[in-house]
């Protein structure tokens, strides 16, 4: 029992001495974290923005569509 205890102290104050090490680790994951969060939250909003252009744009060519198919149906009734 006695040398089981030596042992898990010996591992404990490794752990203490490499806590440097540990905490560099989890502070530069953090910050790597931080900046993929900030990554996907700015290329989901620009991919809005871009489906919200490319909605505009099929609301603009069906009224034009639909400008060029009265302009027929009038041209056709001049004829």
């Amino acid at each position: 029992m006695v040398m089981l205890l030596k042992k898990m102290q010996q591992y404990w104050m490794s752990i203490l001495k490499n806590k440097k090490i540990f905490m560099r680790n989890y502070y530069i994951c953090k910050i790597f974290a931080m900046i993929l969060i900030v990554l996907i939250v700015f290329t989901g909003c620009g991919q809005n923005r871009i489906t919200e252009k490319e909605e505009k744009k099929e609301t603009v060519e069906s009224e034009m569509n639909a400008e060029v198919k009265k302009q027929r149906k009038l041209f056709g009734l001049f004829i």
